[in-house]
C-alpha cells in the first residue's frame, strides 16, 4: 500500500517482508515515544512557538502550551529562549542548563535542542529534550559549555585559518576562517574529517605528511603552502603546525594559516615592476643618477655610463657627490651651483629643471636636466633623482626658429617683432620725466627701380651692404633694424637732443652716397630720413613708430636724401583734421558708415571660409574717406566705441543672415579696438547684441592688435577668456608688425593668426621671405593655432602658402572687399 511521504521497512533474514511504515506511522510512533517517556519534550516551530510538549513538561509546566519559550530561569543559568532562538537562526544543534522552580521543588535539566527538516531537508522546527540532573551536574555541564564557547569564540575572532587534528589528522576543532575558506556552512561539520574530504589528493597528503612529521619530532614547523578553495581558486598560506602535547603525551597537532596570497602576488608585482624599472632606466636614452640625502650619487645607468666624459671613471662616480667628482667639459655651471640645486629641491621637495652645456673640441651639447625629490612611503625626501635628456638638436632648432622669428634672414639684423619688443622695454624702462631717446626711420630712395631693373639678387646684395654700413657709425647700446623691404629703424637710448640726432642722421646720409659696388656694378645710393623722440612726440610706441614713419614721408616729400624732424602738423592738418572730426561725429546718425566684406578662402578647398567685415566711411561732404584717416580720429576721440557697436550689430544680423540656410558655418571676422575692450561694460553690450540678433557665438571671429596683448592686464586677460568660453574665435591681426612676441599667443585663448601682407607680398620671390613665413607657419602649427594669409594677390602665392601648410587666405586674388549686397550675389 503506498503513502505520501516517507517510506522505510523492516524485515529479519528469513521473514517475509513487513508493510512499509511510513512517515505518518513514525511520526505517530514517536509522540507514543514523548508520551510515555520521563524525558521533557517540547516542539517548537520557527517563530519559537510551542507546538507540542509532553506530559512529562507539562506536569511542571502546564500554562506552556500555546505560548513562547519565555521560561523564567535562573539568572545563573544560560536563558533558554536565547539558545532556542539560536537554533533557529542557525540551524545547528544547541543546548543550555535551565532552573525550573515548581513549587517546593527545584528542577535542573540539561535541555539539548535538535533542529528538525522536513523530506526536502528544510528547517521546520526545533525538538528541545530535557534531562534532569542535579545542581552540581547542572554547574559542571554549565561551566563546560560556557569554557567551550569562550574557547570557540576565541578561534572564531582569528582572521586566519585555526585547527586541531588528532594523531590521525582527523579534526577535532576548526574556527570559522576555516569553514569560510572551504565555503562549509558550519565549523562543526568538519569534525572528524581530513584533509581528503576538502583538499585534491596530492595537496592534502602533503599536509598530512606535514602532521606526520611534526609529531613525530615533537617541534613545531613554518612553511608556505597552497591551498585550493572548492571553486579551484589556488591561495598561499603562511602555516604554523605544533604538536599538541598533554602530561608528556603528544595528542595532535595545531596549526594556523594566513592567506598571503595578495603578499606573494604583491611581491612579484614589484619584483616585475622593479625589473621592467630596471630595464626602462638601463636602456632609456637619457643620463639618469640618483643621489641620497648627502647628495652621494648611488645609482648611474648604463646610458650614462657609456658618455665619453664618464668611460674611464665610472667606478669613481658612484659615492661621490658633484663637487668631488665632476666633469670639466659642463662650462655653463659649476659643480657646486649644481649640487647646491640638487640639495635645494631635496630641501623643498619641489621639482628644479635647468640646462648643462658640455663642450667637447668645437661641439656643444646641450642637456635638460630635470631634478626632482624621491619620498619614502611615508612622503619623507629620501634623496633626488637627475634625469638628462640631449637636447642639442631642439635647441639648435630653437635658436634657429628664434633667429627666424625675431632676425632678418638676408641682413642678420633685428627684424620689426624684435625692434619693437626692444623699443615698447626702452619705453617702459625710461621715465616720462626724464631725458628720453630717439627713434630713426630710414628709407632708401628709389631702392624699387633697382629690384626691378636688376633682380632682387642685386637688390639683396645692396642692402646687406647698406645695413653694414650704417652698423659702422652706431654705438653699442644702439639697435639697427630691418623693418622690412627697403625701410630700416635706429634706436637710440643715449641720444639726448635734436643736435647729436641730425649729426647722426647726418653722416648716415653721408655713408650711403659713398658709391656701392656690388656684381662689378656701382650703385649711388640716397635715403630719406625721420626722426621722432620719446617722450616729446609720443610716450606710446605705435604712436612713435608711425610719427618717425611720417617725418620719413616728409622727408621723402621734401626731394628725398635728407632727414625730418616728426612735428604734429605732419599727422593731419589742423582744419581738415577738426573738419573729419565733426562730420564723423554725424556720420553713424547720417548713415554714411558701410560695412564692406573680403572673403577668406579655405586653401585646401577652395571653399568660402567666412569674411572679413571692413568698415568704409562715404561722406557726403568728403567723399569715401579711407580708414587708415578716420578710424585713428575715431579711436583718440571716443567715437569708436558707438562706431564699433554698430559694426558689431551690422555683423551680427549679416551673420545669421549668411548662416540661416548653410550646412557649414560662414566665420565673419570683426575688428574690435583697444577702447572697446577697456570699457567696463564690453562683455555685456557682446551678449545683449548676440541675444538681440539671434547670432551665434561660433559665426563670429574677433580680430584685435598684438599691441593690445601687451598690456597683459587682468581685465583684457578675463575679457579674452570670457569670449572664448562662449565659441567666439580670437584672432591676432597683422601677426608680426607688433611686438607681442610668439609668446603671448600660449598666453592668451587665441585661436587664430593673421599673417601681415607685408609677408606676403614678396613670397614667391624672395627666398628668405618664403622661410620666415614657412617658421611662422611651422610655430604657429607647433602651438595650434590657425593660419590666414593676409594679402594675397597671385596663384604664385597662393600655391606657395598652400605648400607650407597655410590653412585659410586673403586678398584681392579671391575678392576685393565689396559691399553687403555685391558680396552676397557673388560669393554666397
Amino acid at each position: 500500500m503506498q503513502h505520501s511521504g516517507m517510506e522505510t521497512s523492516m524485515q529479519n533474514p528469513g521473514e517475509i517482508p513487513a508493510q512499509p511504515i511510513t512517515l505518518e506511522m513514525l511520526c505517530r510512533f514517536a509522540v507514543a515515544m514523548f508520551q510515555h517517556t520521563n524525558e521533557k519534550i517540547a516542539l517548537y516551530n520557527l517563530k519559537a512557538e510551542t507546538r507540542y510538549i509532553n506530559p512529562a513538561l507539562k506536569a511542571i509546566l502546564p500554562d506552556h502550551l500555546g505560548g513562547t519559550a519565555d521560561v523564567v530561569l535562573h539568572p545563573f543559568f544560560w536563558n533558554y529562549r536565547e539558545t532556542l532562538e539560536e537554533v533557529i537562526r542557525t540551524g545547528r544543534p544547541g543546548g543550555c542548563v535551565a532552573h525550573f522552580s515548581h513549587g517546593n521543588q527545584e528542577i535542573f535539566d540539561l535541555i539539548s535542542f535538535s533542529p528538525l527538516s522536513d523530506e526536502h531537508g528544510q528547517m521546520i522546527g526545533v525538538l528541545a529534550i530535557g534531562r534532569q540532573t542535579d545542581q552540581r551536574d547542572a554547574a559542571e555541564t554549565l561551566e563546560i559549555r560556557r569554557r567551550e564557547q569562550y574557547q570557540r569564540a576565541v578561534l572564531n575572532t582569528f582572521p586566519f585559518m585555526v585547527w586541531l587534528k588528532d594523531k590521525q589528522s582527523r579534526f577535532l576543532a576548526t574556527n570559522r576562517a576555516f569553514a569560510d575558506v572551504l565555503q562549509i556552512a558550519h565549523d562543526e561539520d568538519m569534525r572528524g574529517k581530513t584533509d581528503f574530504d576538502y583538499f585534491p589528493h596530492a595537496m592534502a597528503e602533503g599536509y598530512v605528511a606535514d602532521d606526520q612529521e611534526v609529531l613525530a619530532s615533537g617541534a613545531a614547523k613554518m612553511l608556505v603552502e597552497p591551498i585550493m578553495n572548492p571553486d579551484g581558486e589556488l591561495h598561499w598560506a603562511e602555516t604554523y603546525k605544533s604538536p599538541v602535547v598533554i602530561d608528556g603525551q603528544v595528542i595532535g597537532t595545531v596549526g594556523f594559516a594566513r592567506d598571503i596570497t595578495a603578499e606573494r602576488w604583491l611581491e612579484a608585482e614589484i619584483a616585475r615592476r622593479e625589473n621592467e624599472y630596471s630595464m626602462l632606466v638601463q636602456n632609456l636614452p637619457l643620463t639618469v643618477v640618483r643621489y641620497d640625502r648627502e647628495c652621494r650619487r648611488v645609482f648611474v645607468n648604463s646610458y650614462c655610463a657609456m658618455k665619453e666624459s664618464l668611460k674611464h671613471n665610472i667606478g669613481q662616480v658612484i659615492g661621490k657627490t658633484p663637487m668631488e667628482f665632476w666633469s670639466g667639459s659642463i662650462v655653463n655651471i659649476t659643480a657646486e651651483e649644481y649640487q647646491q640645486r640638487i640639495m635645494a629641491v631635496m630641501a623643498s621637495g619641489e621639482s628644479d629643471t635647468l640646462e648643462l652645456i658640455t663642450q667637447y673640441g668645437e661641439e656643444q651639447l646641450v642637456h635638460l636636466v630635470r631634478i626632482v625629490p624621491e619620498r619614502s612611503a611615508s612622503g619623507a625626501v629620501m634623496g633626488a633623482m637627475t634625469v638628462a635628456s640631449d637636447v642639442t638638436e631642439n635647441s639648435r632648432y630653437r635658436k634657429r626658429i628664434e633667429q627666424l622669428a625675431y632676425h632678418d634672414i638676408l641682413t642678420e639684423l633685428p627684424n620689426r617683432l624684435l625692434f619693437n619688443q626692444q623699443l615698447q622695454i626702452l619705453i617702459e624702462q625710461t621715465p616720462i620725466n626724464k631725458h628720453g631717446f630717439c627713434l630713426l626711420f630710414i628709407d632708401l630712395d628709389n631702392f624699387k627701380t633697382i629690384n626691378d631693373t636688376l633682380g632682387h639678387s642685386v637688390g639683396d646684395k645692396l642692402l646687406i651692404e647698406v645695413s653694414r654700413r650704417i652698423r659702422q657709425l652706431l654705438g653699442k647700446d644702439d639697435m639697427l633694424a630691418r623693418m622690412g623691404g627697403d625701410e630700416f629703424a635706429i634706436s637710440l637710448p643715449h641720444c639726448l637732443s635734436r643736435l647729436d640726432a641730425a649729426l647722426l642722421a647726418a653722416r648716415i646720409i653721408d655713408a650711403l652716397n659713398v658709391p656701392f659696388e656690388v656684381s662689378s656694378i656701382k650703385f649711388f645710393v640716397s635715403a630719406s630720413m625721420g626722426i621722432a623722440f620719446y617722450p616729446e612726440d609720443s610716450s606710446h610706441l605705435d604712436d612713435l613708430l608711425k610719427h618717425a614713419d611720417l617725418a620719413m614721408y616728409h622727408a621723402k616729400r621734401q626731394g628725398r636724401n635728407n632727414f625730418q624732424f616728426y612735428n604734429q602738423e605732419l599727422t593731419v592738418n589742423a582744419a581738415e583734421r577738426l573738419l573729419m572730426e565733426n562730420l564723423l561725429r554725424q556720420a553713424l546718425a547720417k548713415g554714411e558708415l558701410q560695412l564692406y566684406y573680403q572673403p577668406i578662402m579655405e586653401l585646401a578647398t577652395g571653399e568660402l571660409h567666412g569674411a572679413e567685415a571692413l568698415l568704409r566711411w562715404n561722406s557726403f561732404d568728403l567723399g569715401m574717406v579711407g580708414p587708415d584717416k578716420f578710424i585713428p580720429i575715431a579711436e583718440e576721440r571716443g567715437m569708436i566705441v558707438d562706431i564699433g557697436a554698430w559694426v558689431l550689430r551690422e555683423g551680427c544680423r549679416t551673420a545669421v543672415a549668411w548662416n540661416a540656410l548653410r550646412s557649414q558655418p560662414c566665420v565673419l571676422a570683426i575688428n574690435l579696438s583697444s577702447r572697446q575692450f577697456m570699457q567696463q561694460d564690453f562683455l555685456s553690450r557682446i551678449t545683449d547684441c548676440l541675444q538681440e540678433t539671434g547670432c551665434h557665438p561660433q559665426w563670429l571671429k574677433f580680430e584685435i592688435t598684438e599691441s593690445l596683448l601687451l598690456h597683459d592686464s587682468d581685465h583684457i586677460r578675463q575679457t579674452l577668456e570670457a569670449l572664448h568660453s562662449i565659441g567666439i574665435t580670437i584672432a591676432i591681426d597683422d601677426f608680426g608688425t607688433g611686438y607681442s612676441a610668439l609668446g603671448y599667443l600660449n598666453k592668451f585663448p587665441v585661436s587664430q593668426v593673421k599673417i601681415d601682407r607685408s609677408f606676403i607680398s614678396d613670397i614667391a620671390t624672395n627666398t628668405e621671405s618664403a622661410l620666415l613665413v614657412k617658421a611662422i607657419i611651422a610655430m604657429a602649427d607647433s602651438l595650434g593655432k590657425e593660419l590666414v594669409a593676409e594679402g594675397v594677390e597671385t596663384a604664385e602665392q597662393a600655391k606657395l602658402l598652400s605648400q607650407l601648410g597655410c590653412q585659410y587666405v586673403q586678398g584681392y586674388y579671391y575678392g576685393r572687399p565689396v559691399p553687403l549686397e555685391t558680396f552676397n550675389q557673388s560669393l554666397l
